[in-house]
């Protein structure tokens, strides 16, 4: 006579379990299997980290550029591959050091809204020797339309070229209307120049035609 087991479905398996699953499947789109999944894989910056690490096998350098395409990276899992990074140079008698990402181009989504997190992640890669000027200056170009005077003013401490594309990065601040972000661009070199005037006259904005106009009696 036969008999019958109970069965569970996948979703029932401990969280342990299933956070392995997602670790050996290599599979970013994973979680969006169910929301099972999806709890199970995001409720670890850890979890991230092995995964990425599991995805390019352990080759550390390799998961840090290519998981910082990652919209979930963070500079949280970044500090996690550098311990771990750092521990196989010690096995291997190296001196522990961080990451490199020396002259790489800094990906174009950490510009596109203005957070915190990804402002503090930008930190950490122009430190490390990333490029402010990549993707034909988006960064600073983005970082002025949008308004983030935080992000402006570190790209410029790294030496982002202010008056790039057409004096792009100045055009969009005076469309905006940011009058801290001008003042702090035109400091740096970037020109004042008709197309800009121009703008501020047809937004009928005063202060900013008096600004535009002072810089440009003392340039």
């Amino acid at each position: 006579m036969l008999k019958y087991h109970n069965s569970i479905s996948v979703e029932q398996l401990p969280a342990e379990v299933l956070q392995q699953i997602f670790i050996l499947s290599s599979n970013h789109h994973f979680p969006l299997v169910s929301r099972t999944f999806y709890n199970a894989a995001n409720c670890q910056t850890s979890i991230k980290t092995a995964w990425l690490l599991h995805k390019y096998e352990y080759r550390h350098v390799l998961a840090f550029h290519r998981g910082l395409r990652r919209r979930f990276f963070n500079k949280d899992i970044l500090f996690q591959l550098d311990a771990s990074y750092q521990s196989e140079l010690k096995a291997t008698g190296e001196l522990p050091k961080p990451l490199p990402f020396l002259k790489r181009p800094i990906p174009q989504h950490l510009f596109r809204a203005p957070d915190q997190k990804y402002y503090e992640l930008v930190k950490i890669l122009l430190k490390r020797g990333g490029s402010p000027i990549a993707h034909n200056n988006y960064p600073i170009i983005k970082s002025a339309q949008l308004g983030c005077l935080d992000m402006v003013e570190l790209l410029l401490q790294y030496d982002a070229k202010p008056d790039v594309k057409g004096n792009l990065a100045l055009t969009f601040a005076v469309i905006g209307k940011n009058i801290k972000i001008v003042k702090r661009l035109i400091d740096a070199g970037a020109p004042v120049d008709d197309n800009c005037m121009k703008i501020a006259e047809k937004n009928n904005h005063p202060e900013m035609i008096s600004l535009l106009k002072f810089y440009r009696r003392k340039l």
